[in-house]
């Protein structure tokens, strides 16, 4: 299986970068495991939280295909332990899932065709 991470912001610090490399070198052993940061814009023509979040939304969905089992990571998502995530991955490794996308959104969450387009609600 692949995991594919995308998140949407701004640049993290140097130190952030470099320990988020340090732990997705560590997975690579077990998962291939990609991680796509996508900037924000450096200016919305508008202030209206769902025109940008369907802007936001539209990065996120050109970053994806039909194939990708996307779960969107969001307040309104289900919480785990670390075992039971362990235990979600391997749930999803054993229904033959190919390529398992995490999407970390920006600040004013997911379109409704996001959302509608995620696999685990």
């Amino acid at each position: 299986m692949h995991i594919k991470i995308i998140s949407l912001g701004k640049s993290s610090p140097r130190f952030i970068e470099e320990g988020v490399l340090f732990f997705l070198n560590k997975l690579q052993h077990f998962e291939k495991i990609e991680w796509i940061e996508i900037p924000l814009k450096k200016s919305s023509s508008t202030n209206n939280p769902n025109v940008i979040k369907k802007e936001d939304s539209l990065l996120i969905i050109n970053k994806l295909n039909d194939k990708d089992h996307i779960v969107l990571l969001d307040d309104k998502g289900k919480k785990f332990s670390s075992e039971g995530f362990a235990q979600y991955i391997e749930h999803k490794q054993n229904t033959n899932v190919k390529q398992l996308v995490f999407v970390i959104g920006g600040a004013y969450g997911f379109s409704d065709e996001l959302y509608a387009m995620s696999k685990d609600k």
